[in-house]
């Protein structure tokens, strides 16, 4: 496969994943349409990551930023799988695990942006804007997990 191709289909899987991810929010949570966004962003990561090891040019940073936005997402969704909750046993391991990943994935987004030529720069802009909510709301979620039970 050409470089092309491997950008492409990196690309299209993303998009594929954004989508499904957007339809389980719409619908509340559906658990067939969760599983197929996770099994989705599992699977363009996989892509994603042998699409990087094939592409030996600075084209490589478009997929290094992909892979560093689903990197959070897959943490996240396998807490949800698991079922993390606020009864659970050493959650705050979880919670710490996934804020040094956000982290890590923000400090590869923010590195891979000069690198990208084109309109493919704006990318790693969105990423990080969805990374940000979803690392807003994680927060949200411990601090309310930390408050006192009545």
């Amino acid at each position: 496969m050409s470089e092309r191709h491997w950008m492409m289909g990196s690309i299209g899987s993303l998009c594929l994943f954004a989508a499904f991810l957007l339809l389980s929010f719409i619908t509340f949570g559906n658990r067939v349409i969760i599983t197929l966004a996770e099994i989705i962003g599992i699977l363009t990561l996989i892509y994603t990551g042998t699409a990087i090891y094939y592409i030996r040019n600075k084209k490589k940073w478009l997929l290094i930023a992909t892979a560093a936005f689903l990197i959070p997402w897959l943490i996240y969704s396998i807490g949800y799988e698991i079922g993390i909750t606020m009864s659970t046993n050493l959650y705050g391991i979880w919670f710490v695990l996934f804020y040094a990943v956000m982290i890590a994935s923000f400090i590869f987004m923010k590195k891979s942006y000069p690198r990208i030529q084109g309109l493919y720069k704006l990318f790693p802009v969105f990423f990080i804007y969805f990374n940000s909510m979803l690392l807003l709301y994680m927060a949200a979620l411990n601090v309310w997990w930390l408050l006192p039970r009545w």
